[in-house]
């Protein structure tokens, strides 16, 4: 009960984090769509963040997709590595994982899914789709996102 605690409130800070930093590109060049539950969404932000994990000592990018002018919704999807390829998503936890949160009391989980991840540098290319853990599907999303330099 108290490593999901830890877990959960380490997965907590680091979200609230990644959401105070955010830097917005107001050009549109980086974004992120997606249907969630049968309606298109789109993020006017997208970027390609790594982020260490204190309690592993491990390493992760996270695809994020934001918008510049309101903090909700955003999509992220956690990998252990910026290489090309196809990635299964799995569960909270897992090495590849997705939350997407809808508001400040709501963010749901992935189940399972994929992503294709096209690369690192100035730009990142893929299209991801998943399952969450209530049933919300999340799909056709696509990101042009900014990579890391």
């Amino acid at each position: 009960m108290r490593n999901i605690f830890t877990f959960s409130a380490l997965a907590l800070v680091m979200i609230l984090t990644l959401n105070a930093c955010k830097k917005s590109d107001t050009t549109g060049t980086y974004t992120m769509s997606a249907n969630i539950a049968g309606t298109p969404v789109s993020f006017d932000n997208s970027l390609v963040n790594v982020v260490s994990k204190p309690v592993t000592g491990t390493v992760s990018y996270i695809i994020e997709g934001l918008n510049n002018e309101a903090a909700y919704p955003y999509i992220y999807i956690y990998i252990p590595t910026n290489t090309v390829g196809t990635y299964n998503i799995g569960g909270y936890g897992s090495s590849v994982y997705a939350i997407y949160a809808s508001d400040t009391l709501t963010s749901r989980y992935s189940m399972s899914g994929t992503v294709i991840f096209s690369g690192s540098g100035p730009t990142s290319v893929g299209s991801y789709s998943f399952t969450c853990t209530d049933g919300t599907v999340i799909s056709s999303g696509k990101f042009t996102a900014k990579g890391i330099q």
